[in-house]
């Protein structure tokens, strides 16, 4: 269950955690739909099943546009 607590990407999700798994590795695509022109700085947040939490560092991309 989500519930959005109000501001920009703020909110509070509660799960079950799934079954293990053997997985070392993890993959993942994303696509920003508008970004904007010049540089994107996007994050990569990773929740493991014991709650643990990790960032990474920015990530810029720069978009020209077309």
């Amino acid at each position: 269950m989500t519930m959005e607590i109000g501001g920009l990407n703020r909110r509070v999700t509660v799960s079950l955690a799934p079954a293990p798994r053997d997985a070392g590795e993890v993959e993942f695509s994303f696509v920003d739909p508008s970004p904007n022109p010049g540089i994107n700085p996007y994050w990569v947040r990773v929740v493991q099943t014991d709650m643990e939490m990790a960032w990474s560092s920015p990530i810029y991309v720069d978009y020209v546009g077309q």
